[in-house]
């Protein structure tokens, strides 16, 4: 009996010992399904969040595509007006040269005409001289022969 008792209560002991650490094992397999749901949902809010990020960040590649593509647009236009403005400026260097030589061109000319027109004024002066000088010749000379 006493071994039997022994027996019965060392089966209670081990039946309360393996009843004691399921209880420890249900309740680790409780806090660990937790800490996993916990994580579950974790992995999921991060899982969004890294969804609105990838969003963002594709709605912001597509605005700096854009604005990209309008930069070197406008990169274009600006180059283009700098050709332009560049052939304008040679085109008006080289008219101001013609011009230039246009107006030495005419310089010289005036300076001949005015050299003739001086030559002329000259001449007219010289012609009125001779004109002046053979009147007094001639009034000279019916002066002496009236004299004579």
């Amino acid at each position: 009996i006493l071994k039997e008792q022994r027996f019965h209560f060392e089966r209670m002991s081990a039946e309360a010992a393996l009843q004691h650490e399921a209880v420890l094992i249900g309740t680790e397999i409780h806090m660990l399904t937790r800490r996993r749901l916990q994580l579950n949902r974790d992995l999921h809010t991060v899982e969004h969040r890294l969804l609105d990020l990838e969003r963002l960040f594709a709605t912001e590649r597509a605005v700096l595509r854009a604005y990209d593509q309008q930069l070197t647009s406008s990169v274009s236009e600006k180059e283009a007006l700098v050709c332009s403005l560049n052939k304008a400026v040679l085109r008006s260097r080289e008219e101001a040269r013609l011009a230039e030589a246009k107006t030495r061109e005419k310089e010289t000319l005036l300076a001949e005409l005015l050299s003739f027109e001086s030559l002329s004024e000259t001449k007219q002066q010289l012609q009125s001289q001779v004109t002046q000088l053979e009147n007094r010749l001639d009034q000279m000379q019916r002066k002496l022969r009236q004299h004579r």
